[in-house]
């Protein structure tokens, strides 16, 4: 199925997208295409992801039914670099095939696979990006004392900053100074049961929660 997605961010563009499906017509009788159906969102940004027509395009692609999806040009599918990237993988993983008119784009031409790579690798980029972002900040805040995640166990919550917990702090140096002296962690999670210890969730303890307490970096002063 060969589809084409039409838009115009200002409803007095009244001639716009007809234009725009003349030139996707035209397109299409002189590479012996048969267009099938046709999706405009008029009136709308590029900038938005909540256009109607466009998120039933996505979600047609995600069928694996459309063989070509056709635009004028790459800013009237987005006018978002990361969104396009989104939007090219899509198409990749569906093996749905993109024609950007304005831009000469094809994907099942050496061109356009290039042009796929390059879009890959600023999405790739991206997403890296956001995760060293996303790492830098809970590390800051892991840093100074700050909630950055589940509470972890020795700590109490106030508001944002995290405040050692007394009891808890007591019952995890008695942990690490058990681990000291040889025992396991089975031995340890039995003795914090028979002494009648509480997860923070008002549990029992077992060896893996143990294990994953006292791996967590000690932070207290």
């Amino acid at each position: 199925m060969v589809i084409t997605y039409l838009r115009n961010s200002d409803l007095k563009q009244k001639n716009s997208t007809f234009v725009q499906l003349e030139q996707v017509e035209n397109y299409c009788n002189q590479n012996n295409l048969k267009l099938g159906e046709v999706f405009i969102d008029k009136g709308l940004s590029g900038t938005k992801s909540d256009r109607t027509k466009y998120q039933e395009v996505l979600d047609l692609v995600k069928t694996g039914k459309v063989d070509t999806l056709i635009v004028l040009s790459l800013s009237r599918l987005s006018r978002s670099v990361k969104e396009t990237c989104q939007v090219v993988e899509l198409l990749k993983k569906t093996n749905t095939n993109l024609i950007s008119l304005k831009e000469n784009i094809d994907m099942n031409t050496p061109t356009g696979i290039f042009f796929t790579q390059v879009m890959s690798s600023i999405y790739e980029l991206e997403v890296n990006m956001i995760r060293e972002r996303t790492s830098d900040v809970l590390q800051s805040k892991k840093d100074n004392q700050k909630v950055y995640s589940k509470v972890p166990y020795g700590f109490t919550r106030k508001g944002t900053d995290l405040i050692i917990d007394k009891k808890e702090k007591k019952m995890l140096d008695k942990m690490y100074r058990l681990k000291d002296k040889g025992n396991s962690y089975q031995d340890i999670s039995n003795f914090l049961n028979r002494n009648k210890y509480k997860t923070k969730s008002g549990g029992v303890f077992n060896r893996n929660l143990v294990f994953n307490i006292m791996k967590t970096e000690r932070v207290f002063n």
